[in-house]
């Protein structure tokens, strides 16, 4: 039996008493263990995949993040041993491109890069990747397993981690929203159907971002992140969690004209607007409502500190001298032209620079937006681009 067939029949299976919710869907299809679409052996970011990200883009990306880790470190009064932590470190080449660069910096006197990873074959994959640093890296299934709650302390870290979370999508009607299920149709293909909610969690979602769905208007819930969100908070004792990822504010993410809602898939480097086309085998992905993201944090202790879409973070860190180094490397030559065009892709608003969004929070330290070089570039009286919650 193929990996398609395994999946098949376990959507058939959750399918069977009646239509399963998108959530339910997108869960199977891509975590399931022997045909989920993460699971699979031959799943490739960059170049050959389906897909790319920032790290696969350029280690420039992962050589900023890594500047703004090490101020962190400075923020937090500089402890003897910095932690770090990554959830959802996908092939390792962040992490690989991090610890390259705090590799030259010998501020701290010991170091601990973490990673949080529940697929065996992806943790194999990021061991691969990250031999050079076999002594630095440690892995764990869960939060729980690295310390108990409230006494880890150091620095939280995860890059397109929520965006990926199986998601809830409801449609709005004349009066309220229906829940979108998936069913299969009586000619063999899976297809989306209203359905009545299935979580009372769906209406009080809505109603705390003030969000009123048009009629025919399609929208995702992640319940996921804000599930995790709220873990993480009351998991770190004292640090900073940087979350960067698809998204922005809720007015953003749910503005009256994105009729179909944010749901996409990647399939051999092409953009997919059908999220039930080949299941198992496409990336399914939607935007993250950042100000969920926020408010379900403060309510466990997790202090907003800024957010700024990626590119005016890349931007205060470096990126364009990164760049204009890239440039330098062979002049004139088509590699450095390549190089430096893919740096330029990270910070572009017409590329990656406003798509994603770079979430800033701590607990247990005082600091001041400002003081954080990824939001202002230390420039004190900077207008913020969003109102915070």
């Amino acid at each position: 039996m193929t990996r398609r067939d395994i999946l098949e029949r376990a959507l058939d299976e959750a399918a069977a008493s009646g239509p399963m919710t998108f959530r339910t869907y997108m869960d199977l299809a891509l975590y399931h263990p022997e045909g989920g679409y993460y699971t699979r052996p031959e799943m490739r970011v960059g170049v050959g995949g389906d897909f790319h990200t920032s790290p696969t883009l350029s280690p420039a990306f992962g050589h900023c993040v890594a500047r703004q880790l090490g101020q962190f470190w400075e923020l937090m009064g500089k402890p003897a041993e910095f932690q770090l932590l990554e959830i959802g470190a996908g092939s390792g080449q962040l992490a690989d491109q991090i610890l390259g660069g705090l590799a030259r910096d010998r501020r701290w006197k010991r170091l601990t890069y973490q990673i949080v990873e529940k697929s065996p074959a992806l943790r194999e994959r990021q061991r691969a990747t990250l031999q050079a640093y076999a002594g630095t890296v440690r892995w764990a299934e869960d939060l729980p397993d690295l310390a108990p709650d409230g006494a880890w302390q150091g620095v939280v870290l995860s890059n397109e981690l929520f965006d990926a979370f199986p998601v809830h999508r409801v449609i709005g009607l004349k009066e309220g929203f229906a829940e979108i299920g998936v069913m299969r149709h009586e000619k063999g293909y899976w297809r989306q159907i209203g359905i009545v909610p299935t979580t009372p969690r769906l209406a009080e979602y809505l109603a705390a971002e003030g969000i009123t769905l048009q009629e025919g208007q399609q929208a995702e819930i992640n319940l996921a992140a804000l599930d995790m969100m709220e873990r993480l908070g009351r998991w770190l004792g004292r640090g900073f969690v940087l979350t960067i990822d698809y998204g922005g504010p809720a007015d953003y993410v749910y503005a009256p004209h994105r009729r179909k809602g944010t749901i996409r898939g990647y399939y051999k480097q092409l953009a997919i607007r059908d999220p039930l086309e080949h299941p198992g085998e496409q990336d399914l992905t939607s935007d993250v409502d950042f100000t969920a993201l926020m408010r379900a944090a403060e309510g466990v202790g997790l202090r907003t500190v800024g957010v700024v879409p990626q590119g005016t973070f890349l931007k205060h860190l470096g990126i364009e001298a990164l760049e204009k180094e890239a440039l330098r490397g062979v002049k004139g030559s088509l590699e450095a032209d390549f190089a430096a065009s893919d740096i330029r892709k990270l910070y572009d608003p017409r590329a990656m620079g406003e798509g994603f969004s770079v979430l800033v929070q701590a607990k247990g330290v005082t600091v001041a937006p400002e003081a954080v070089l990824g939001l202002t570039g230390g420039q004190r009286g900077m207008r913020w681009p969003w109102k915070r919650p």
